[in-house]
């Protein structure tokens, strides 16, 4: 699924950066429970101003670069974090009623803030992957199948594991910190027409209105 970019040779992320409240919790969460590798650990500063940052390696050269200080700033959930997770505001939406959706409970967050963190694994290990979770004793969601149709947008589908119409499908949990993580897959290539660069604006009528 790999799409060349004419401007520059991006070999994927580097690290994200996210804060957490305490280090040693997360390295048991990181290292012990999702068992990422310690690349890393960088500290500085004394009394109230020391803090750390520990890259976990994710894969592919990419990291988590959890970043913790002594004196650390209030979450804001609803904000800079979701205040609902999406395991509890996903339905299959091409099955609702606008005023189903509408009453969803949301997972936005932000401008500027990061939503969640969606991490590549096998298609074809999620229900392994699931149950490795479980138990550990992480609350994990069942397995949301993501769908697109000619409009790019959603559609109900009664034989997920079947149908053209799935692109990718996912499930959800949270690390300590309220950190909403995603085990994710693609299941198919992605056509042409389904990446359409034609982004809306705050300034421009809804959907509903348009």
């Amino acid at each position: 699924m790999a799409n060349q970019n004419p401007k520059f040779e991006f070999a994927g992320v580097n690290h994200l950066a996210p804060v957490c409240r305490d280090m040693k919790e997360t390295v048991a969460f990181y290292n012990g429970v999702l068992g990422m590798p310690l690349t890393l650990t960088t500290q500085w500063g004394v009394g109230e101003g020391e803090q750390q940052i520990f890259f976990f390696d994710i894969g592919g050269g990419s990291h988590l670069a959890f970043m913790w200080q002594r004196r650390p700033i209030e979450p804001a959930p609803g904000v800079a974090s979701p205040a609902a997770f999406l395991e509890d505001t996903i339905d299959d939406l091409g099955n609702l009623t606008k005023e189903q959706i509408a009453n969803l409970p949301s997972a936005a967050t932000a401008v500027g803030s990061n939503n969640h963190i969606a991490l590549n694994i096998p298609a074809d290990r999620f229900e392994e992957y699931r149950e490795k979770l479980v138990a550990e004793g992480v609350h994990v969601s069942g397995v949301k199948y993501w769908t697109i149709d000619q409009q790019c947008r959603p559609v109900f589908v009664k034989d997920p594991e079947n149908s053209p119409y799935v692109f990718m499908k996912s499930i959800y949990f949270r690390d300590p910190n309220g950190i909403q993580l995603e085990f994710a897959a693609w299941t198919r290539a992605m056509q042409p027409h389904e990446a359409s660069l034609e982004g809306l604006s705050s300034t421009e009528p809804t959907y509903a209105e348009a």
